[in-house]
């Protein structure tokens, strides 16, 4: 990999951007990394607060063509409904969620 300066661009960038962000407060997103077996992006997760959240939204500030919830071992487990790049998560107390992207 070799980096390389570029002058100045046209064009704005918006105000802030997040690669992935989500609702609830309570929600700690632990890590972002490629998937161990493929090119698609692992975000993992947890609730910290000891409290249920049901409709946690994961947002992502890239296209997402598919998402699947996955055991810690990154096994997927069940699709994910995808609607404009975000998926919706039911969160037990202090669970650990894995989500893979694509």
């Amino acid at each position: 990999m070799t980096a390389v300066k570029l002058g100045k661009q046209e064009g704005a960038l918006p105000e802030s951007y997040s690669f992935v962000s989500v609702s609830d407060e309570n929600i700690v997103i632990d890590t972002v990394k490629k998937a161990e077996d493929s090119d698609e992006t692992v975000v993992r997760m947890y609730e910290s607060w000891n409290k249920r959240v049901n409709g946690a939204k994961l947002t992502f500030g890239f296209d997402v063509k598919s998402a699947v919830l996955c055991d810690l071992m990154e096994n997927e487990i069940e699709p994910l409904a995808v609607e404009n790049n975000s998926v919706t998560l039911n969160v037990k107390p202090f669970e650990i969620v894995t989500v893979k992207v694509k």
